[in-house]
């Protein structure tokens, strides 16, 4: 059971920050240009000893080995700055337009409204299901759901029913998605933000045919076992979390989770519970922001979209090189740990 405060600290509205995409990359061209010098000191040797054969000879053999190294030096940063370019910076908005409707799913608990945006020219895109946190709605997960479908995915995010203080129940939300993605032609992932992450979880253990479960800054209710729900899954799941606080319940979506059988966990430095909102307002961050020594806001919000994203591609198999966003030895993951944006869990 929440504790009084944690109750109260569940209750805030957040709201405006919309997520500025291509600030804060960490995808950066370093090739450098290696200047040959040599030539200078050829032509001073040719000049004083203009009547030496050998030295001549001797003296062009090392031009040419010079000129050769510069060769060798420019394509291998060449070959260094085209592998750079083969990392797609997920942080940026994808390639697509998107349409939005919106919608009442009735097959749950209650009348279900929903949002949906469907990104234009995609056949059979990738559904994604996503909750919002506690006493929130649709409107405070709009900007991940644009983002999500500006790179080809279908993201419908419902106003769930049992999220208000007058009607807490998480599990019965989580079964509302469920009802939400069958609605719309099933297979879906499901994602959720804060408790919506707890009801994301119900929701891919209890769906028949759930592709994969993502979680931003989860948290777990308390009110049951909820470890019963991740335990049994056997699809991907992964999550993304922020500094621990008493806004995200000090964290205890991350042991959540990790009681999934096969789990991936990053902890993005910095972030506060606001920043996996999108949009959020004063009234979130008077509560909730944290401090910000090392990284803007910028560049934590390019690194939970980043990770987002990629994890929706990897869990989908639409774009297995997104692996490199979240596994040791991918470029994109070594330069987030190394640079100290993100923690493994």
């Amino acid at each position: 059971m929440f504790s009084l405060l944690s109750t109260l600290t569940l209750l805030i509205a957040c709201g405006e920050k919309e997520p500025t995409a291509d600030t804060g990359s960490i995808l950066e061209d370093t090739g450098s240009e290696v200047e040959d010098t040599g030539a200078e000191d050829t032509d001073t040797q040719d000049t004083e000893d203009t009547n030496d054969t050998q030295d001549t000879q001797d003296t062009d053999t090392q031009d040419t080995s010079d000129t050769d190294d510069t060769q060798d030096t420019d394509t291998q940063d060449t070959d260094t700055q085209d592998n750079q370019s083969d990392v797609t910076d997920y942080g940026a908005l994808g390639p697509y337009t998107y349409s939005t409707s919106t919608g009442t799913d009735n097959g749950g608990s209650c009348s279900l409204p929903y949002s949906l945006m469907t990104p234009d020219g995609v056949t059979d895109p990738q559904l994604v299901v996503l909750g919002h946190g506690f006493m929130r709605s649709a409107d405070n997960m709009v900007g991940w759901a644009q983002h999500f479908a500006s790179w080809g995915f279908e993201v419908a995010v419902p106003s769930l029913c049992h999220s208000s203080i007058f009607d807490v129940n998480h599990a019965e939300n989580g079964l509302d998605m469920v009802a939400l993605a069958t609605a719309l032609g099933g297979n879906a992932i499901f994602s959720g933000y804060s408790a919506g992450g707890l009801s994301a979880v119900v929701a891919a253990a209890s769906s028949s045919d759930a592709v994969g479960l993502l979680g931003l800054d989860a948290t777990d209710g308390g009110f049951n076992d909820n470890s019963l729900y991740a335990s049994g899954l056997t699809i991907p799941v992964m999550g993304i979390a922020g500094e621990p606080s008493l806004c995200n319940s000090e964290n205890n979506g991350v042991d959540l989770y990790q009681n999934a059988a096969s789990s991936l966990m990053v902890r993005v430095t910095e972030a506060d519970h606001c920043d996996f909102e999108a949009p959020t307002d004063m009234g979130c961050e008077a509560l909730c922001q944290g401090t910000n020594n090392q990284f803007s806001n910028e560049e934590i919000n390019n690194s939970i979209l980043s990770l987002s994203t990629a994890a929706l591609f990897w869990i989908s198999t639409q774009d297995p090189a997104a692996a490199e966003w979240w596994t040791s030895g991918g470029e994109a993951y070594d330069s987030l740990l190394s640079s100290g944006r993100i923690q493994g869990l």
